[in-house]
């Protein structure tokens, strides 16, 4: 839970940092050091640009469970070619990711090829950071809309928030549940006792809103609770009542 905690503040730091880069489109003049990619393409053209000349390392962030296969057939492609150069490629999965079929013969490939991967229970957002130099970051909550940075400084923190979660986080193996499950649900119901909606649970655990469901049927049934907000009463008595020995 405490790793849980860490991720958390350095989330609310990110998210203070993306809002930043958001209104810096209209406020700052780095330069040129901040630059709004909107153009239907246009984002994915720029990333492939960036990763084509990496020669020395390339970090991912990719929240969320499954992607969509064309989608990984081309990251494949492009983060292959990066590794074939030299450089070193980390990505960061939610470990839903690994009960996904598709991702997983990704992880499966871009392993063999050298690539590193590994899952922790709930990321930041989305991230491409190319030799610590440039970062991709979304600025709109659709992905439509994104921001390549340069700035040293902004690239240095979000470098060292990709590694405060990397050195925090499970390598990679496909359907595993094992030491993963009690981090999620610890994570569900920390949610759901700070009265957090459904769906945004479900955003940030990276599962459907169905899959929550029938999670939080199982914990209404457990603690014998009729509403979440029963669910989140019982659930927070249940962890300030302590427990009797001998």
């Amino acid at each position: 839970m405490a790793a849980v905690n860490a991720a958390k503040a350095l989330e609310t730091q990110l998210s203070q940092l993306v809002d930043a880069v958001g209104r810096s489109m209209t406020s700052w003049d780095f330069d040129q050091s901040v630059i709004q990619v909107s153009a239907p393409g246009e984002i994915d053209r720029q990333v492939a640009e960036a990763v084509a000349r990496c020669r020395v390392e390339l970090l991912t962030v990719q929240p969320g469970g499954s992607r969509r296969q064309n989608t990984l057939r081309t990251a494949l492609a492009r983060d292959r070619s990066a590794l074939e150069r030299g450089a070193r490629m980390r990505a960061l999965y939610q470990h839903t990711a690994r009960h996904d079929a598709s991702t997983a013969e990704y992880v499966h490939a871009i392993s063999d090829a050298g690539g590193e991967v590994r899952t922790f229970d709930e990321l930041f957002g989305r991230l491409i950071i190319v030799d610590r130099c440039v970062a991709f970051l979304p600025v709109s909550a659709d992905n439509s809309v994104a921001a390549m940075v340069a700035h040293p400084a902004v690239v240095d923190f979000l470098v060292k928030v990709f590694d405060h979660i990397w050195h925090r986080a499970d390598p990679f193996l496909p359907h595993t549940a094992q030491n993963i499950t009690t981090p999620l649900q610890d994570l569900m119901i920390r949610m759901l006792v700070e009265g957090v909606t459904g769906n945004v649970i479900a955003k940030r655990l990276g599962i459907s809103e169905r899959t929550l469901a029938k999670r939080i049927a199982r914990l209404k049934q457990d603690y014998d609770a009729l509403t979440h907000f029963q669910l989140g009463y019982r659930i927070a008595l249940a962890d300030a009542t302590p427990t009797r020995e001998g």
